[in-house]
């Protein structure tokens, strides 16, 4: 026979948030640890708000329900945060630009009122003037200023109507009726929501919880697995930055008026026990805030991270297709012990790399990171698997190991950007170069100049004519080259440089009106001084210099000592960037390109030292 543990029932909107922010004494809505966070874009929350406005059907919400104590229902919430969320934001500020605009006003309002105050006022401006006064106004009572002399008194201010205080009232006698009538169509409290309650088994919770979730706002994995893993045994955490990044995400729910199901803000918070999924969470986000140059960290604070949880599935060494059971593998070790090995393990990579990719370079511009997720994750978890046995005991052979890696790790990062390797998942990728000995070996300079010549062959293709992008891997390209030239006094010191074009964009442009040109092709990149970059504007800095002397603003001696520090960090000599002045044209730019892409290439090799 089949079971029915589930009830309809009806809601008005009023009720509804007063369960939700507890100013109920019938019902009182939780929100479980496993729930998703606050994902709904601003449009998404008003097309919500204005499908009730309409009388639309918006799908019911689902609660669990958990105890009766002294009269009052608990239930926790399993579907419907996004439009519970958004219910209460409306509830508390219903005139707010988010919820409010030009279509909430019916034409023929707007209409009768123009004829009302002034029929020579344009129907746009007396739109947008009254949008303007509801959206700075905190809601629609009159103690919060929604009053039809303060609308008057706002309209012939702003719209210039010139009418004298006899006037104003009159108007304002006018307006009453109509913003009665904006009024009423704005209130949705006793909107009815339709509510299922479920009181059945808690334990199929999770499954629910998935499976209505395969529709509307797409949950990521990792959110399904807050659901999918709650029958897994709860424990302690040690590491407190964990905790904190934990506590974030829910103060962050409590502030925005819920109540978390069993959470306790106090000292008492660091001593609970958590969930797998929880911890995860948590360490995702401190690996993001403590290796910034590794991990973007772009995410909210409430937002899962994928990172915590694609490190620790690596490093259990199991393919990412059995991470849905990732905390049965993590149970069978003891966590710190566990968690102090891959903090080694990143660490030991961070030092791999950062001396070239957080290398400042003094840059006044935002360098986002190149790489992916997965590609990075793969280095860490080859450093964990080739310095830990399935014990977590350090291995015979690390040593060698790790001096192979140290060495070549750097140069499979870039060669593996620049050739594009890490396109699509990386899931596979990632979890075979566990086992390869690949990250140990040296890249052949045989394959760096095949690697080269198809990026300079793939740059020279661009037809770029206005628009003129700089390609991060480009710039990583010149942090490798310029590691070995910025002196540590430059790196530190306040003198700012940019990546710019040793040939001007401006002139190149000129030159690009029909075919386009590869403007930004990496040949034609270099690092100069920022105030320098800013003077000359689309001339070359030999050019430039030129004018200086010839302005006596600066002696040829000066000029020779100034620009010999130029080419120190362009590698150019000045007859290399002669035809710009005296022959430029598309062919010559390109042969200019070519024979700078043999000096950059070659001062790699020379820097890193390969043969």
């Amino acid at each position: 026979m089949i079971k029915n543990h589930t009830k309809t029932d009806n809601w008005s909107v009023e009720n509804l948030v007063n369960a939700i922010t507890d100013n109920s004494n019938k019902n009182k809505i939780l929100i479980p640890k496993f729930q998703r966070t606050l994902v709904w874009r601003p449009n998404q929350k008003k097309e919500f708000v204005d499908s009730i406005k309409n009388g639309f059907p918006i799908g019911a919400l689902l609660l669990y329900k958990t105890k009766t104590e002294s009269d009052i229902t608990y239930y926790t919430l399993i579907d419907g945060l996004q439009r519970s969320t958004t219910l209460k934001q409306y509830s508390e500020a219903p005139t707010s630009d988010l919820f409010f605009d030009d279509t909430n006003i019916e034409t023929s309002i707007i209409k009768d009122l123009k004829n009302l105050i002034d029929n020579t006022v344009e129907i746009e401006d007396l739109t947008e003037c009254i949008v303007k006064w509801i959206t700075s106004l905190k809601g629609f009572e009159e103690s919060k200023g929604f009053s039809s002399f303060s609308l008057s008194d706002h309209l012939n201010e702003t719209l210039e109507l010139n009418k004298d205080l006899s006037g104003i009232k009159e108007m304002t006698q006018k307006l009453v009726p109509y913003l009665e009538k904006i009024k009423d169509d704005s209130n949705i409290s006793s909107f009815s929501i339709p509510i299922l309650i479920y009181s059945g088994p808690e334990e199929n919770l999770p499954t629910i919880f998935e499976r209505l979730n395969s529709r509307g706002t797409q949950l990521s994995k990792y959110q399904i697995y807050a659901a999918a893993w709650q029958h897994y045994e709860l424990f302690t955490i040690s590491n407190t930055e964990i905790i904190d990044k934990i506590k974030k995400k829910y103060e962050l729910l409590i502030e925005e008026g819920y109540e978390v199901e069993n959470y306790d803000g106090s000292k008492k918070f660091y001593t609970t026990k958590f969930s797998k999924f929880e911890y995860l969470f948590g360490l995702g986000k401190l690996l993001a805030d403590k290796y910034v140059y590794l991990f973007s960290g772009n995410s909210k604070s409430e937002q899962e991270d994928s990172i915590g949880f694609n490190i620790t599935n690596i490093c259990l060494g199991k393919p990412f297709s059995e991470m849905n059971l990732l905390p049965k593998f993590l149970a069978e070790y003891k966590l710190e012990d566990f968690e102090k090995c891959i903090f080694n393990s990143i660490e030991f990579v961070n030092d791999c790399l950062k001396g070239q990719i957080a290398l400042k370079m003094n840059t006044t511009k935002r360098i986002s990171i190149v790489h992916t997720e997965m590609q990075i994750v793969s280095m860490i978890g080859k450093a964990f698997h080739s310095r830990y046995d399935e014990n977590l005991k350090e291995k015979d052979n690390w040593k060698d190991s790790k001096t192979k890696l140290k060495k070549n790790l750097k140069f499979h990062y870039l060669f593996d950007i620049l050739k594009e390797s890490w396109k699509g998942s990386g899931d596979t990728r990632a979890y075979n170069l566990i086992t390869s000995d690949r990250y140990e070996n040296e890249i052949s300079k045989k394959q760096w100049e095949n690697l080269f010549e198809e990026w300079l062959e793939n740059d020279l293709l661009k037809k770029e004519k206005t628009r003129v992008n700089i390609k991060d891997s480009s710039i990583l390209f010149y942090k490798y080259l310029y590691t070995h030239t910025l002196s540590a006094y430059e790196e530190l010191s306040d003198k700012s440089f940019d990546i710019e074009h040793l040939v001007p964009v401006g002139r190149l442009k000129a030159l690009a009106t029909d075919n386009g040109l590869p403007i930004s092709a990496f040949p034609n990149l270099c690092l100069l001084d920022s105030n320098l970059n800013r003077k000359k504007g689309d001339e070359t800095y030999y050019e430039h210099y030129d004018k200086l002397i010839e302005k006596e603003e600066k002696t040829e001696e000066q000029a020779k000592i100034e620009l010999k520090n130029i080419e120190g960090y362009s590698f150019t000599e000045e007859n290399d960037l002669e035809f710009v002045k005296t022959d430029f044209t598309s062919e010559n730019y390109v042969t200019f390109l070519k024979n700078r892409f043999n000096v950059v290439t070659e001062k790699f090799y020379e820097h890193y030292e390969i043969k």
